[in-house]
């Protein structure tokens, strides 16, 4: 980052470095999320066949389960 002497009078330094630590951690956050977001339809696949190998159909009636429930923790979490 390059600041004219005239830009560098108006901030101090703990708000620059304060600046720049606020940008790092918001792009290391950034970085994590877009991980899971890439890597958590797999695990889901991954864990769902597995499951499948266990138990067979009855990982259809958990899904069922959890999908039939999904509007009801909507409801439940707009009222908290």
């Amino acid at each position: 980052m390059a600041l004219s002497p005239a830009a560098r009078q108006k901030s101090s330094t703990g708000q620059i470095i304060n600046m720049f630590s606020t940008d790092t951690k918001q792009l290391q956050m950034f970085l994590n999320f877009m991980n899971n977001v890439a890597l958590a339809p797999l695990q889901i696949i991954v864990a769902l066949a597995l499951i499948w190998l266990q138990v067979d159909y009855a990982t259809l009636v958990g899904l069922g389960f959890m999908f039939f429930m999904v509007p009801l923790n909507g409801l439940i979490f707009a009222k908290v």
